[in-house]
């Protein structure tokens, strides 16, 4: 897969960007289960669960970006990177921004609607006292 190139909407991230991207996947992974297993340990209430969204929207948005290979945020702001450090960013063409600034936001909005879903199973997961 070292051969990957920019795809307008598609691709828009070498390695460097997908491993910054695992990162935060993991990051938010294992900073929600440590957020479960808190709750479990202290009482807590529906309310205070709800925090949870910002850790599994993080690692939600970097595990959706490996899949997708795309970069929400350069997808916004009209770059791709393929270089091995991230000041290797280069412009895309005026014309493509539309169908990456798609592609970003449905990315976007998979990852919300996820990290409701998982938001919502823990206020209402009945953790006893």
């Amino acid at each position: 897969m070292a051969n990957r190139q920019y795809i307008p909407g598609m691709c828009n991230i070498g390695p460097h960007e997908i491993n910054r991207n695992w990162r935060y996947g993991w990051i938010g992974l294992s900073s929600s289960l440590l957020f479960i297993l808190i709750c479990f340990i202290l009482p807590s209430s529906p309310l205070l669960r709800t925090l949870i969204f910002f850790p599994v929207l993080i690692g939600t948005l970097g595990f959706l970006q490996v899949i997708f290979h795309f970069c929400i945020t350069l997808g916004f702001n009209g770059f791709f990177d393929f270089g091995i450090t991230s000041s290797e960013r280069q412009s895309v063409v005026h014309e493509l921004r539309s169908q990456d600034r798609t592609q970003a936001t449905l990315i976007l909005m998979l990852g919300i609607l996820i990290t409701i879903a998982a938001t919502l199973a823990l206020y209402y997961f009945p953790f006893s006292p």
